[in-house]
């Protein structure tokens, strides 16, 4: 499948293709200049250059989710690029079968390339450079996508006038607001200078004032969300935590898992949030070629049907059934293609809300302990195997849906075919009766089997089992008890059945496997469950991704890890501060202590004290760690003699 604006009659100065491979240049120039103005984190290893060039961080998909709509819209300026991978666009017609997984892993790399900027920029929210070139970038690649739409709005092998700027709407919608973002961002951070140069000359700016603002910043590791989910934990019965729920039931509060005002203790990640996003573009984009592309074909092939017609006179050489007929297979195609694209389209739709909400849905069960739902096979999986899947979860979602709408287009265009042509127009005599054969074969064996079956369910309700109730205290309903009556009449039912099963059993099993080649073309988009068989998850890749991303997830966005872990660093911050305070105090020399100051010196004490007389109780209680403890100092003792 082409690109947009890709086509023959429509003769562009400069397409997406050549500017990709144009803008890699300027991509790796932008992004050297980054990283000179990154410092490295740990300059103990090499103190050169001014601790210059650092290690750029494009994009934190794991818990940063600050500027969620802005890393979407990047993600979103993606689609096209996307969707050119997935036709395989960037193949030369004339390239070798070995030489295409090579081309396709330097397209992959140098669309990386040409997009990293954007989200570099992204990174630095109040440096004035980075949104400056981020602002410059964003404007070049704007303003080449709205001249590449705008070249050829009227070609003459559109379906309508303007077909290339409906197909890339979002993309440029999503580079607009790019631009916006950039373009806010350089305003508040020339606001932010004249405002720091302002106050400079009103505030105290020593060297203490700003250890001590710095000391009183630590890092915020808790989210808002985080710290209300801890909250409500420790309400205990009075909580209002929501209930824990599972997929089943979610179909009838589809909203209220989506609404996030009615669950302020959650909020989806930035991972999960860019994937749908990109995927719902590509959707968008994919599904519109597509409909537009086929409604050409078929416009052209009845063209050319009634120009043969006129020119060679079709009807007196075949006859008038070969027009009829080519008629009727045109219109039914037609109405076949209509069916299966706008089925496809809502059920695919439906998925990927669907895959939405099941994140949400089972990481909250994992963050409440909850693992029943995960199989064993894939819980137990080396962490090395699982951070790998993981990596792999938000393009091989893309991609499934992808491939997932496309095998359903296909699969539903050719079960209406072949049911228009092998029941409905015999049946209205648009053709010959003939076809109506292999009905007659299957539908007594479908008669016959399922009415067997109902009877078998009414004898086992009326003469098989006892007519005795209990109430399951699980569930509160009433049940009938699974015990047997008139067993002599349960003997001669199930010894007949035994011989009539065997003569069903092709038909069940064909059956069996019409069920499995349904729901594994229905579900191929939904890696958030596996489409094989219970024991055989791990064989799975694409939901091994899904249950890896969950708990990949979970470990590093738990509520209560993320809210102990600021706490942690909150009392390594005060102590710190109650440190530096002391320090300044006895630089100073002043003979007086504030409350304050004794307050905080004795809580540095406190800290010794407890410490000591933990260590102390635990080496008494405890003979052999003060023999090892003795031990080890001896021999601490001999090195540092043998060292002097």
């Amino acid at each position: 499948m082409a690109a947009s604006g890709t086509d023959v009659s429509c003769q562009h100065t400069i397409t997406l293709q050549d500017f990709t491979h144009f803008a890699v240049g300027p991509a790796l120039f932008i992004i050297f200049i980054l990283s000179l103005l990154e410092k490295r984190r740990n300059a103990k290893r090499c103190r050169c250059f001014g601790d210059r060039p650092g290690l750029l961080v494009p994009v934190n998909l794991l818990d940063g989710d600050e500027d969620r709509f802005a890393y979407a819209a990047a993600f979103g300026s993606t689609a096209t690029s996307c969707l050119i991978l997935f036709g395989g666009d960037y193949i030369p017609d004339n390239s070798p079968m070995w030489s295409q997984v090579f081309l396709a892993m330097m397209a992959v790399t140098e669309m990386g390339i040409d997009y990293y900027p954007f989200f570099a920029c992204l990174a630095k929210k109040n440096s004035f450079v980075w949104s400056l070139i981020g602002l410059a970038y964003s404007i070049l690649w704007f303003l080449v996508n709205l001249a590449h739409v705008f070249e050829c709005v009227d070609a003459s092998d559109w379906v309508f006038t303007g077909q290339p700027v409906v197909i890339q709407l979002p993309v440029l919608a999503c580079l607009l607001y790019l631009v916006i973002t950039f373009l806010i961002r350089v305003i508040v951070a020339i606001l932010s200078t004249l405002r720091s140069m302002t106050e400079s000359y009103t505030h105290n700016t020593d060297a203490t004032f700003l250890i001590k603002d710095k000391l009183q910043a630590p890092h915020q590791l808790m989210k808002y969300h985080q710290a209300k989910h801890v909250t409500e934990l420790l309400k205990g019965k009075h909580s209002s935590l929501p209930p824990i729920l599972t997929s089943a039931d979610c179909g009838s509060g589809l909203w209220n898992v989506l609404n996030v005002r009615q669950d302020p203790t959650f909020r989806y990640s930035p991972r999960i949030t860019v994937t749908v996003t990109v995927a719902m573009l590509c959707l968008y984009e994919f599904g519109l070629l597509s409909f537009l592309t086929i409604e050409k074909a078929l416009g052209s092939a009845k063209a050319s049907l009634q120009n043969a017609t006129v020119s060679s006179s079709m009807a007196t050489v075949f006859g008038p059934g070969m027009y009829n007929q080519m008629k009727l297979l045109l219109h039914v195609g037609q109405m076949s293609w209509y069916a299966a694209f706008g089925v496809s389209s809502v059920v695919i739709v439906n998925y990927i809300i669907r895959i939405f909400v099941s994140y949400k849905v089972q990481l909250k069960r994992l963050m409440r302990g909850d693992h029943s739902f995960i199989p064993k096979h894939c819980s137990v999986l080396p962490r090395s195997k699982i951070v790998a899947h993981s990596l792999m979860y938000s393009g091989s979602q893309i991609a499934y849906i992808l491939w997932g709408y496309y095998v359903m287009i296909l699969s539903i265009f050719t079960s209406s075919m072949l049911l228009a042509y092998l029941f409905i127009l015999p049946l209205l005599g648009f053709v010959s009766s003939l076809l109506l054969e292999p009905f007659w074969t299957i539908i007594p064996t479908v008669l016959v089997s399922y009415t067997v079956y109902y009877l078998q369910v009414l004898v086992s309700k009326k003469a098989l089992l006892q007519n005795e109730h209990f109430c399951n205290s699980t569930t509160n309903k009433v049940r009938r008890v699974l015990a047997l009556d008139n067993r002599r009449i349960f003997h001669n039912v199930s010894y007949f059945l035994f011989f009539y099963h065997i003569l069903l059993g092709l038909y069940t099993c064909l059956v069996r496997i019409g069920k499995g080649i349904l729901l594994g073309v229905v579900f191929l988009g939904r890696i958030d469950r596996s489409g094989l068989v219970k024991g055989f998850e791990h064989w799975d890749t694409g939901y091994l991704s899904f249950v890896s991303f969950l708990q990949v997830e979970l470990a590093h966005t738990h509520p209560v890890l993320v809210v102990f872990c600021q706490l942690l660093m909150n009392g390594v911050r005060d102590r710190r501060l109650a440190r530096f305070s002391l320090s300044q105090d006895g630089h100073t020399g002043s003979p007086y202590k504030t409350f304050g100051d004794v307050e905080l010196l004795s809580m540095e004490s406190s800290y010794r004290v407890r410490t000591r007389w933990l260590k102390a109780y635990t080496l008494i209680r405890n003979p052999a760690l003060r023999q090892s403890q003795d031990s080890s100092h001896e021999d601490w003792q001999l090195q540092h003699l043998k060292a002097q």
